[in-house]
């Protein structure tokens, strides 16, 4: 996997994602150095997504994309919790609901086009991350 300072690169340069191809289910990827990896699904887990499998979204309304965080256990899906997708500047601003448990109302994620089908994202908000966001990757499915 590459480093966090090429993907940190790489996002700092990626398109402006396209909030109208944004519908439909996206496969969820962890990205970044094993530090960063290795721990990730088990945080998810202990703060209510256990099994993250991706997101899903709805067609955008008036500018915001409604979805939902997608966990994948013993091969069924299950939804968890939802977000919201906004285009704000060059990025797909996904954010969490205020009444959610913590931290998800103080996280952030910024996604950017990586290609037609592929999402890189930027988690910001969540304890210990690193300044500039801990990678994720989103494949549409």
């Amino acid at each position: 996997m590459s480093s966090l300072s090429a993907l940190w690169e790489e996002f700092d340069t990626a398109a402006t994602p396209d909030l109208g191809r944004v519908p439909g289910e996206h496969r969820s990827e962890f990205v970044g150095p094993l530090w960063l990896r290795l721990p990730a699904p088990i945080f998810l887990a202990v703060r209510g997504m256990p099994f993250w499998a991706g997101k899903r979204f709805e067609p955008p309304l008036d500018g915001v994309a409604h979805g939902v965080n997608v966990l994948r256990v013993r091969g069924f899906t299950k939804d968890a919790l939802p977000v919201t997708a906004t285009l704000e500047g060059r990025d797909l601003v996904i954010r969490y609901p205020p009444t959610a448990a913590w931290p998800w109302p103080g996280v952030v994620d910024r996604l950017r086009a990586r290609d037609e089908r592929t999402l890189l994202g930027m988690t910001h908000g969540l304890p210990l991350m690193p300044p500039k966001g801990a990678p994720f990757l989103l494949h549409k499915v």
